[in-house]
């Protein structure tokens, strides 16, 4: 997120992009549905980023920004698109990888101090972990996580860099609950100039999910951001927040949809920053083409 600056923005990412893997998630949608063997606790599942289900997690961002040059409130819309895809690798490990497709309208300043907005598809992201094949109990992944400098707008968008480093996750699901961390740490690997400054930034993902029901989760979800090139009084975004989702059946599809509240209690003292984030989710669930059919 890059929502300062000072230079007016003239033209727009095209969605093009975006479009056509929406176009991809379409067709996997229409594919069959889901086998018995695929079947179970869905929403515990999905509460739990390292199950072998597939979705197609659809996160919809209306986060409030201040601070640094803007004097009063703005709202930032973001539009994650993460579909989730476990490969299993000899049946005792599944690969999960997890790419982000964010698209963007953000606020900044322009030449003249007025708002102005920039919207685009930002730096895509992707995850990939080595897991256990299992659906309860201790939950632990290990892999790495890039960021692709896929904004074409570098400077109020995206980074225009190049960056990589370690990911890790550990989690404990039982029938009803779900809890764990889920860290990522990327480190510029190149592009680094002096528009695009070198970066050291870290997620740190915590979540509690309690399902009282089959269909109905009670969660927090947030991303404690650490930006270690800051000095300490604007290094930390932490939020903290409650959620709930619920899950129901189109035809014979899968879909949890759900809404998050979350208020920031630390945030940059100097810088723009996040002050709340209200989130909207909207994932279906789709069968995997490695799940053994039904005879």
């Amino acid at each position: 997120m890059r929502p300062s600056g000072f230079i007016v923005l003239k033209k727009r990412f095209p969605l093009r992009s975006m479009w056509a893997v929406l176009a991809v998630c379409a067709g996997l949608m229409l594919s069959p549905t889901l086998s018995a063997a695929q079947e179970g606790n869905i929403a515990r599942d999905l509460a739990n980023p390292f199950s072998s289900l597939w979705s197609i997690v659809n996160q919809i961002n209306f986060n409030q920004l201040k601070g640094g040059l803007f004097k009063e409130s703005h709202t930032q819309f973001n539009w994650n698109l993460q579909p989730v895809m476990p490969l299993p690798l000899n049946g005792l490990y599944n690969l999960i990888n997890r790419p982000v497709f964010p698209y963007y309208k953000n606020p900044y300043l322009d030449s003249a101090g007025e708002i102005a907005y920039a919207s685009g598809l930002g730096d895509i992201q992707l995850a990939s972990l080595i897991v256990p094949n299992k659906t309860e109990g201790i939950i632990y992944g290990l892999g790495v996580t890039l960021i692709a400098p896929t904004a074409k707008d570098s400077v109020h968008i995206g980074q225009g860099l190049w960056q990589a480093g370690p990911t890790a996750g550990l989690f404990y699901v039982s029938k009803q609950f779900v809890a764990g961390v889920f860290p990522q740490h990327w480190h510029a690997v190149s592009g680094v100039d002096n528009e695009h400054p070198s970066t050291r930034l870290t997620n740190l993902q915590y979540a509690v999910s309690y399902l009282p029901t089959p269909e109905l989760t009670i969660f927090t979800s947030n991303n404690i951001l650490i930006d270690w090139t800051k000095d300490p009084e604007n290094r930390w975004t932490v939020p903290v927040g409650i959620g709930v989702s619920y899950l129901f059946t189109f035809g014979k599809m899968p879909i949890s949809i759900g809404i998050n509240y979350q208020t920031i209690v630390k945030h940059p003292a100097d810088l723009p920053h996040q002050e709340s984030i209200v989130r909207l989710t909207f994932t279906p669930v789709i069968p995997s083409p490695f799940a053994k059919k039904e005879e």
